[in-house]
């Protein structure tokens, strides 16, 4: 980012092999918006941070998505206050495991049914 810079919104890009250099000396730039819902540059189906690729290392590459919710658990930190808060995971999204616990495998015959899951994990 050019020296003069500051208070930019920059979030849902892909930045692809290089290093993005930033004057750390200047004023913050934002580099991830709110999360929210929407297709994201990789395809994804929530927005929030950029992605940071490079040819199978780069941070979105090999980040942890414990959570499964297309994000980074982690910061990536591009100089002094320059962080992008949710940077975009490629890290496959584990499905939750969804168990029915009633009604027992049986035919019913009614006009409705009430059904009991359980669900392992849930993200919006």
């Amino acid at each position: 980012m050019y020296n003069t810079a500051t208070q930019n919104i920059i979030y849902n890009n892909k930045f692809i092999y290089t290093n993005i250099a930033v004057d750390s000396s200047v004023m913050t730039n934002y580099w991830n918006t709110t999360k929210q819902s929407g297709i994201n540059i990789i395809d994804g189906a929530v927005i929030g941070g950029n992605y940071y690729e490079r040819e199978g290392s780069g941070y979105g590459e090999t980040c942890t998505n414990a959570e499964s919710d297309e994000f980074c658990d982690s910061p990536y930190t591009l100089g002094a206050d320059n962080v992008d808060y949710l940077p975009l995971s490629n890290a496959p999204v584990t499905n939750p495991i969804i168990t029915v616990q009633s009604p027992l495998s049986q035919v019913y015959a009614s006009n409705s049914t009430w059904f009991n899951i359980t669900v392992d994990k849930f993200n919006i």
